[in-house]
């Protein structure tokens, strides 16, 4: 019976993922080293990848939780996303499906699909199928030979080989870049890098991911750590670290976004209209912010104004009451997801759950996918449009206006006005629903200005 189904999951994900007849069930989990193998003469290498969530592809409660209590369930009632049930695990936990083993077990099981993405699985891919990466596109060969980014490596355990193709964005953007079977591509760090200014100067995605600051520094250059990388081998000057920062790394969010507040007055009395410039500059990130699986990921900004009284809200408002931003670009409450179900409990009503769960009127940076039915999905593989992106690109400022009606009664002196700029990687009522826990507001930056009221 399990034979029969991983044949029909294979058939089904051929038909929209790339490079799969050619992987599934060709190998077993004895073909591929345990990271702990490899920790014992890669001992820092591997603590900073065993804390990283690469390591946590599978394991962590947001993958458990999407992959079995939505993907799966989607993936065996309606044939046409049928490929997700091996998709999402060709990147999540990319041994498991190269040797068949899908759906794995949850993670409590603990089997061999908790490595995650794991040492031998990276350092034995020989290249990816085709001119871009995405969709999980890799060419492996599982066996002695690891491939990295060192020309002079000596083991005494395995063979090496260098490769090229490690140092490059391509090697990342097999797994960052997604198209879905309704040919929306609904992941595309890779695509938003090599379209932008980062890679038009040479910056790959591991001169920022794989250095010690996560980023590139004040001089706009990489700076990579340096020391003894294996056991018994030379100091290098520099080597690639394996913590991946990204999405979910408070440090690598926070400062992302460079902010600036004025206002056209600096002094104030009850009943003017000041107004109020905000301008963030996307100079820390060489893609799209956020990025990844954007549906989820928000970014937002909120302003207030402060007297001795009390906080003001202020919120931002579109030019136009009917103009997709008034909809989308500010933060909203109103039950959203209605599809998220249909599978799941077929002919039962689902009313959703607050679509942002954020104070109101905010500011909002984001990506909306629509799924077949009309409603906005968290579903990505569902996604038949994106309804709407206003996400920062790389090195982009954007100016946003507020115009705010000093209040009548407001406290004669000092008052501030301080412009916040949020992040978090899940919606709070996303979460509440797949039952995770709480998401962790980040604060990406901020800045204060003051007025005088006379």
């Amino acid at each position: 019976m399990k034979k029969l189904f991983l044949l029909t999951i294979l058939l089904a994900t051929i038909l929209f993922f790339t490079n799969t007849e050619e992987l599934i069930a060709k190998h077993t989990y004895d073909d591929y080293e345990d990271p702990y193998v490899c920790m014992g003469c890669h001992f820092d290498i591997f603590k900073q990848w065993n804390a990283s969530s690469m390591a946590k592809g599978m394991t962590n409660k947001f993958m458990q939780a999407q992959y079995f209590k939505l993907a799966l369930p989607d993936g065996k009632a309606d044939k046409k996303v049928e490929g997700v049930i091996g998709g999402c695990i060709g990147c999540h936990a990319p041994a498991s499906f190269v040797v068949g083993d899908i759906p794995p077990e949850t993670a409590e099981k603990n089997t061999p699909a908790n490595r995650g993405v794991f040492c031998d699985f990276c350092h034995t891919i020989t290249g990816m199928k085709g001119k871009m990466p995405f969709n999980f596109n890799y060419t492996i060969d599982p066996g002695k030979i690891k491939r990295g980014p060192f020309k002079d490596s000596i083991s005494p355990h395995h063979d090496t080989a260098y490769s090229e193709f490690h140092t490059k964005a391509e090697f990342c953007g097999m797994c960052h870049d997604e198209v879905n079977p309704f040919d929306v591509k609904v992941k595309a760090t890779y695509s938003e890098w090599k379209e932008g200014p980062y890679a038009k100067k040479g910056i790959q995605c591991q001169d920022c991911h794989m250095t010690p600051a996560g980023r590139l520094g004040d001089d706009g250059k990489p700076h990579y750590a340096s020391g003894i990388v294996a056991t018994g081998g030379p100091r290098r000057e520099k080597y690639f670290t394996h913590r991946f920062p990204g999405a979910h790394t408070p440090g690598q969010i926070e400062g992302a976004i460079k902010l600036s507040v004025s206002a056209d007055k600096e002094t104030v009395a009850p009943g003017d209209t000041v107004t109020i410039t905000i301008k963030l500059t996307n100079e820390k990130v060489g893609h799209m912010f956020p990025s990844g699986s954007s549906e989820e990921r928000q970014l937002w900004l909120h302003l207030t104004a402060t007297d001795q009284n009390r906080i003001n809200h202020i919120p931002w408002k579109a030019s136009k009451p009917n103009e997709p931003d008034a909809v989308y670009g500010i933060t909203s409450n109103n039950p959203a997801y209605q599809g998220l179900e249909k599978n799941i409990k077929p002919g039962k009503k689902f009313d959703g759950f607050s679509r942002d769960a954020l104070p109101e009127g905010d500011r909002l940076y984001h990506l909306f996918f629509e799924d077949p039915d009309g409603y906005l999905t968290l579903s990505q593989y569902y996604a038949v449009k994106i309804v709407y992106d206003n996400r920062l690109k790389p090195e982009e400022t954007r100016v946003e206006t507020y115009q705010w009606e000093i209040p009548s009664d407001i406290a004669k002196g000092e008052i501030f006005i301080d412009a916040k700029l949020n992040y978090r990687y899940m919606p709070q009522s996303f979460a509440d629903y797949l039952e995770i826990g709480e998401i962790p507001i980040i604060e990406v930056a901020k800045k204060r200005l003051a007025l005088s009221v006379r």
